[in-house]
């Protein structure tokens, strides 16, 4: 009979753990796509001349961060002692981003988010792929990274469909809701110790 200790060990958890963490990242980056133009003009009250270059920014702030954080981020995964400390470490860091970007009363504090969610996305990536390699061994490491990648296509795919018409027809909150359940759901899932 297989434990449950066994089935928490094993390469197609570590792989499924890793998989939803990255559909995760995507699909919240994705989820705000729909409705972000009318977080801009209802809840933030930006003149409309003025949103396309706010939206701008939101987008152009994240890559930056993406970029400047993988510079830190595999340091960090390199020289830690355990590969799921620092992978736990982008959920919280995703946790932290949506709070912020949800409660969110100005322009500014969606550009903070987007910074801080840039950042998330380098440590979802780069701490995940460690601590499967740790799990996995390189020798095996190829189609295990393959099924993990099939979280960006699902996020991408589900975000806009689940965030548009829940943000229309259900608002901000339930937007905030539906966002901060997948996370929860992540962090359950999240190795402890490795």
């Amino acid at each position: 009979m297989v434990s449950l200790s066994d089935v928490l060990s094993s390469n197609a958890y570590a792989t499924f753990v890793v998989g939803f963490a990255i559909m995760t990242d995507s699909m919240i980056y994705t989820l705000a796509l729909p409705f972000l133009p009318d977080l801009f003009t209802e809840r933030l009250h930006v003149p409309e001349h003025e949103i396309s270059q706010w939206l701008a920014l939101a987008f152009e702030v994240f890559a930056l961060s993406t970029l400047l954080s993988n510079l830190f981020v595999g340091f960090v995964a390199g020289s830690s002692t355990s590969t799921s400390r620092p992978f736990m470490l982008s959920v919280v860091i995703m946790l932290s981003s949506t709070i912020i970007f949800f409660l969110g009363t100005t322009p500014i504090m969606i550009l903070v988010s987007r910074v801080i969610q840039g950042a998330s996305t380098t440590f979802t990536w780069v701490t995940g792929l460690a601590y499967l390699a740790d799990v996995i061994g390189e020798g095996d490491l190829g189609p295990y990274v393959g099924w993990t990648t099939v979280g960006v296509a699902v996020g991408e795919i589900v975000g806009p469909i689940v965030g548009g018409p829940i943000y229309d027809y259900l608002g901000h909150w339930a937007a905030f809701g539906i966002v901060q359940s997948l996370l929860l759901v992540d962090i359950l899932l999240r190795p402890r110790s490795r």
